[in-house]
């Protein structure tokens, strides 16, 4: 008797919890789905677009094709998204020289306000009624197997998944697009390296809906995951021979390309994780999480925890958000590098920039200084050469105040250290770093704890702070 009551009992809260997902599923998707009053603002926009192109292309007397790509086109976008993608399809016959230069002033006519871009060719991005416009002259193509450059497979992605998809499926991938920006791992772009449209797209296709996928994503392992939505691949296991990433996505319009190779181990390690919670313990705050600003009072507690906090401010270089984020990460490393060969043990790190006027470059420490004597250890005394010149280099050194002596069967001696805190190594041996060639050439001011909100006081960056300071996951 008590056997079936438990029986009944799981069956029932499992029906709860089906029917509580369900419930934050459809909320999700009626906050997410773009309005009429939207799709009509974006259509005027496009049409605005289309007449000025279609009116310059008449003037230099070329015929060209206009399309629209990326999630407008294929209906997945999320209410309050900005994007816009418009390609301009060139007569190949003008020649490659061509999309950078008449290609180009098409693209400058469409819009007043932009700014050139470059990927592979230059393009432009423009704002027009607050939405984000790239306008990208690429040649008319009739087959993937023409295309030259990466961008020109986006419109065979285009007509892959909306050949394949249905509303229901649409409806999935905005959820899974959500649950991604909740959760911070959506955008391939360097800044993120997370998952793009486009892959969430395939994951639908392939597991045709949200909870579905993350029942498969909970038991991912990075490195282990190979999926190729169109069967290119007849052994599966070939597929890791060619491809290195944490998962392996095989686009379906070339089977050359992992759509997956831009993500990074942590962010789908993130998602794996975000998965398995969401599962138990289903929440809104997956896809809406809060967010938190950090005062000064909470960054004076985590200092007075044992925390140090080093920050680097430069003037940001005017570059283009994925060359000037490569840049930044370099610098990071670099710099991360640096630190740790003057023994500054570096706990964590991470980058905020606003694109326009700042980098701040951010850095956990052990300890902001160090002791002012380090113990060497030299060269085994069986290694005859080397103790020669451990012994010529060192006896008659000024920085070494004992030894040399011998430890078990190694040469030491105790040094003093030229720099003790992490500041001055910073302000002295910049230059020393590998940087990113514009970051390496900005002034730049080195700022310790809860300092930097004299220095920097934005919404964002405070946002910024929270979460790298906190070291808490959102869903948590």
């Amino acid at each position: 008797m008590l056997g079936n009551f438990t029986i009944n009992n799981s069956h029932r809260k499992s029906k709860l919890e089906e029917m509580s997902t369900l419930n934050i599923l459809r909320e999700v998707l009626e906050k997410i789905t773009p309005s009429t009053s939207e799709r009509l603002k974006v259509s005027r926009i496009i049409n605005e677009v289309k007449q000025r192109i279609l009116k310059k292309a008449y003037e230099y007397g070329i015929n060209v094709e206009i399309s629209v790509e990326g999630s407008i086109a294929k209906d997945t976008w999320l209410s309050n998204d900005k994007d816009i993608d418009v390609f301009i399809h060139l007569p190949k016959e003008l020649g490659n020289e061509s999309l950078k230069t008449v290609g180009l002033e098409i693209c400058k006519s469409a819009c007043e306000n932009w700014i050139e871009a470059y990927a592979e060719h230059p393009y432009i991005q423009a704002n027009m009624n607050g939405f984000k416009v790239d306008i990208v002259p690429v040649f008319k193509i009739n087959s993937i197997d023409e295309a030259e450059t990466a961008v020109a497979r986006t419109p065979f992605h285009t007509r892959f998944i909306n050949s394949k998809f249905n509303n229901y499926m649409r409806k999935e991938v905005r959820i899974l697009k959500q649950f991604m920006k909740g959760t911070g791992v959506y955008g391939a772009e360097i800044k993120v390296r997370g998952f793009s449209g486009y892959l969430c797209e395939l994951l639908i296709y392939k597991y045709k809906s949200f909870t579905n996928l993350l029942e498969n994503t909970s038991k991912w392992k990075p490195y282990h995951v190979v999926i190729d939505p169109a069967r290119h691949y007849s052994n599966l296991n070939e597929v890791k021979k060619i491809f290195v990433d944490p998962l392996i996505v095989i686009d379906p319009v070339d089977k050359k390309r992992n759509v997956a190779a831009a993500l990074s181990i942590d962010k789908m390690s993130r998602f794996i994780a975000a998965s398995r919670a969401f599962k138990e313990n289903p929440s809104l705050k997956f896809f809406f999480p809060t967010i938190d600003r950090i005062t000064k009072n909470e960054m004076i507690k985590i200092r007075k925890k044992g925390f140090k906090t080093l920050f680097i401010i430069l003037k940001c270089p005017k570059l283009a958000p994925d060359i000037l984020w490569g840049e930044i990460f370099k610098s990071l490393e670099g710099l991360s590098t640096l630190l740790e060969k003057y023994d500054f043990k570096v706990l964590s790190k991470d980058a905020w920039s606003d694109e326009k006027n700042v980098v701040v470059l951010a850095f956990q420490l052990e300890s902001m200084k160090i002791p002012r004597i380090k113990k060497h250890i030299g060269p085994p005394i069986s290694l005859c050469e080397s103790e020669k010149n451990f012994l010529k280099k060192n006896i008659l050194s000024r920085d070494v105040v004992s030894g040399p002596c011998i430890e078990r069967d190694r040469w030491v001696i105790y040094k003093l250290r030229s720099i003790t805190k992490a500041d001055d190594l910073i302000r002295n041996k910049f230059m020393e770093a590998k940087h990113g060639p514009h970051i390496k050439t900005q002034n730049f001011e080195v700022v310790i704890d809860e300092k930097i909100l004299d220095k920097i006081d934005t919404d964002d960056f405070r946002i910024f702070l929270k979460k790298f300071m906190s070291k808490k996951e959102n869903w948590i």
